[in-house]
Formats: structure tokens, sequence, C-alpha cells
């Protein structure tokens, strides 16, 4: 128990010499650090240039990649605003198909009714209207002096056979006029409507030119700016390199020149 007594005072005194030493050793160091600092101050300003320098070089990176990300955006909207047109001028095209075929349809209609009122117009005018009726038990003369009154009866029928063909004449003529005329205005009408098509599809086209030409441009200037900041990046990086550069050949030339 007594060695042990004895053991432990020394191992204390052991701990507290050492302890001495190593705060003797730590102040040395301070003090060499501090002399050092006192004898090359340019050290401490080449330290502040590198970190200022690189905190430049990172804002410059992340800028970069952001005018990238908007680059590839507008890559985007220009390919989405492409879509779009070819879209639109389908459906103009698919449009315009239909109105010429509506248009072949309504000719083909003309034509028919103009056949139809020619067909119809001939057979009037070569067919008049029935004749009266022969009455019964008068179909065959039984004597002579029949003859006189089926002369005259025929004469009076003769002549209301020629009234009526006028009047069916007439009436024939009259009716291929009015279907002419609607014919006409029918036409007239399909070819209002495929005018007024035309011009709103030739509308459409001019502002969707107009509009892709001053998508074009805007995109031309943003691609001119972007490449304009690209190169006064490039021209700040550089003139970064040189100076680091020359710091460090200073550096160099002070630790050589350092007692």
């Amino acid at each position: 128990m007594h060695k042990k007594q004895q053991q432990r005072p020394q191992q204390q005194q052991q701990q507290k010499h050492q302890q001495q030493q190593q705060q003797q050793q730590q102040q040395q160091q301070q003090k060499q650090e501090q002399r050092q600092q006192q004898q090359h101050p340019h050290h401490q300003h080449h330290q502040r240039q590198q970190q200022q320098q690189q905190h430049q070089q990172q804002q410059q990176q992340h800028h970069q990649q952001q005018q990238h990300q908007q680059h590839h955006q507008q890559q985007e909207q220009q390919q989405q605003q492409q879509h779009q047109q070819e879209q639109q001028q389908q459906q103009q095209q698919h449009q315009h198909r239909q109105h010429q075929h509506q248009q072949h349809q309504q000719q083909q209609h003309q034509q028919q009714q103009r056949q139809q009122q020619q067909q119809e117009s001939p057979k009037l005018q070569q067919h008049g209207p029935p004749g009266p009726p022969t009455p019964i038990g008068l179909s065959r003369p039984l004597h002579s002096s029949s003859s006189s009154s089926s002369s005259s009866s025929s004469s009076s029928s003769s002549r209301r056979r020629r009234r009526g063909s006028s009047r069916n004449r007439e009436a024939g003529d009259a009716a291929a006029a009015a279907a002419e005329a609607a014919a006409a205005e029918t036409a007239a009408a399909a070819e209002a409507a495929a005018a007024e098509t035309a011009a709103a599809a030739a509308k459409k086209q001019q502002q969707q030119q107009k509009q892709q030409q001053q998508q074009k441009h805007q995109q031309q200037k943003q691609q001119q700016q972007q490449k304009q900041q690209q190169q006064k990046q490039q021209q700040k990086q550089q003139q970064q390199k040189q100076q680091q550069q020359k710091q460090q050949q200073e550096k160099a030339i002070i630790y050589n020149c350092s007692p």
C-alpha cells in the first residue's frame, strides 16, 4: 500500500510536467506563426486574393449553368411552337380539302339539275295536255250526218291542243329559268363562302409567319447576349488564372528570399 501511495504522486508530477511541456510547445508554435506572419504579410494577402478568386469562379460557374438551362428551355419552347404550327397547317389543309369536296358536290348537283330541266322541257313542248274524253257510244260514226259534227269537234280540239301546248311551253320555260336562277344563286353563295374561308386561312398563315419571325428574332438576341456573357466570363477566368500564376511566382520569390 505504501508503494502505491508513493507511485501516485510521481505519476501526477510526470503528467504535470508533460502538460507544461505541451503548453510550452504550443506557445512556441504560436510565436513562430506570429513571426512568420510578421515577416511575410504578403502571404496573407495572397491567401485572401485566392479565396476571393475562388468565390468569383464559383459564381461564374453557377451563372453559366443558369444560362445553359435557359438555352435548353428556349430550345424546348421552339420545338413546341414548331409542333403547334405544323398541327395548324395540317388542320388548314384538311379544311381546304373538305371545302374543295363540298364545291365539287355542289357542282355535280347543279349539273344534275340542269340535265333534268333540259330533259323535262322538250317533253312538255312535244306533248300537250290530253284532249277531252270522247263520249260513250259515239266512238264510231253511225250515219253521214255525223261527219259535219266530227269535223267541227276536231277543229275545236286542235285549237285547244295548240293553246295547251303554248301554255305548257311557257310554264316549262319559266320553270327552267327559275331553276337556272336558283343554281346561279347557290353557285355564287358557294364561291363567296370559298373566298371567305381562303381569306381567313391566308390571314392565319400571315399571323403565324409573323409570330415565327418575332420568336426567331428574340431567340437570336438572347443567344447573342448569352455568347457575349460567356466570352466575358472566359476573359475573367483567364485574368484570374494569370493573377494566380503571378501570385504563385511572387510566393516562390518571397520564400526563396526569406532567411
